[in-house]
């Protein structure tokens, strides 16, 4: 098959929205496809952070104009116009979120008839990720009418014209079907996975830590400022009770972390951040760590890096509402501790450290959700659509 994957994140990129084109692309190349990629320029992706490694035997086309919405969407229907006027392909595989890309696909449906699959790494109109307070539930809902509102007739000729829509959860699979009743058919669910074939390469000699040190991969309070308070505030009253404990942070430096721990007066010796890594580098520096933690406040999504926890069989606080998706998954786990406050938190890791907990689960089921069997789930749905069209 020709294939072509458009993706605004991908390979250098090291942020968690490439991961998932990136390894994909790679498994279709080693199934002997020819796959061609629509990415952003380099220069459009944030400060040291193309750290990854781009797959080889690919054709990739950069669109490099202002970093703003209404150009890229521009900048996307004019590159795939001309690619189409120069190449054939079976397929085309469009990754969402960033969705100004949707656009552009919609038009060469329409002019080239085309066939596509949507693959949502997020969900767009119908994503509730926003904490509000009961304050802002009102405003916030207003909000979201109104995004919801100017984007719908995107997301629906979209999705309607597209030949398969993939989600990352069953409960986005849910909300999707929910919402587009007559096209329910043809949604289905591709998880994400830890990426088994670049873990092969992980260095024998990793990190060790003198400290209980909990690890954190990811944006932190990004995803809630309440939780992220509430991690920082378990973490520092530990400390202040004479345990040394670190909070070592693989991401990019966030001044919505720094206010946090400046306006609770946190101990910095408490605080190890990285700066943004490599998928290998990261995984390498939390092989050793004494429990891993994350932050998720989404109802139905899943994440990404609670797949790489499980590889990693540690210890687990998740640090989210208790009935969300995530958190019903992964209460399955013997050591996993899902809380929403800082004394939950402290208990969880009071437990860990007196009971001499080293890892998750002894029945851990990682294997389930590598990438190589999540790549050949997707794979294997795309034959079946190529061929039945």
């Amino acid at each position: 098959m020709n294939i072509l994957i458009i993706s605004p994140f991908f390979a250098p990129y090291s942020g968690v929205g490439a991961i998932r084109m990136t390894s994909l692309s790679k498994h279709f190349i080693k199934e002997g496809e020819n796959v061609t990629v629509i990415k952003n320029a380099n220069s459009l992706y944030p400060d040291n952070s193309c750290k990854s490694i781009v797959p080889d035997n690919l054709t990739i086309y950069e669109v490099n104009c202002s970093n703003n919405e209404l150009a890229l969407k521009e900048a996307y229907i004019t590159t795939l116009n001309d690619i189409l006027v120069k190449s054939v392909f079976d397929i085309i595989i469009v990754s969402g979120g960033p969705f100004y890309t949707l656009p552009a696909v919609i038009n060469i449906h329409r002019t080239h008839n085309v066939d596509y699959v949507i693959d949502f790494r997020d969900l767009w109109l119908f994503n509730n990720t926003k904490e509000t307070t009961s304050l802002r539930i009102l405003l916030g809902k207003m909000r979201i009418f109104l995004i919801n509102l100017k984007h719908f007739g995107t997301e629906y000729l979209a999705i309607k014209n597209a030949l398969a829509i993939i989600t990352v959860s069953s409960g986005d699979k849910q909300i999707m079907q929910k919402q587009y009743k007559k096209y329910k058919d043809k949604i289905h669910v591709v998880y994400n996975g830890y990426d088994d074939i670049q873990l092969k390469d992980l260095p024998e000699s990793v990190p060790t830590y003198k400290s209980f040190v909990i690890g954190h991969f990811g944006k932190l309070s990004n995803y809630s400022k309440r939780y992220g308070i509430e991690l920082f505030r378990a973490i520092m009253n530990l400390r202040n009770k004479g345990i040394d404990i670190k909070l070592l942070h693989i991401s990019q430096y966030e001044d919505r972390d720094s206010k946090i721990m400046k306006d609770l007066d946190f101990d910095s010796a408490g605080y190890i951040n990285t700066g943004l890594k490599s998928y290998v580098d990261g995984i390498s520096m939390l092989k050793n760590v004494d429990m891993l933690s994350l932050i998720h406040v989404h109802p139905t999504g899943f994440g990404t890096k609670i797949f790489d926890y499980l590889y990693l069989n540690k210890p687990i606080i998740a640090v989210s509402p208790p009935n969300i998706f995530l958190s019903k998954f992964i209460s399955q786990y013997q050591n996993a501790f899902v809380c929403q406050s800082s004394e939950q938190i402290i208990e969880a890791i009071e437990t860990v450290i007196r009971d001499k907990k080293k890892i998750l689960d002894r029945s851990n089921n990682y294997l389930e959700y590598s990438r190589t069997k999540q790549n050949e789930v997707f794979y294997q749905l795309l034959k079946d659509i190529v061929i039945s069209k």
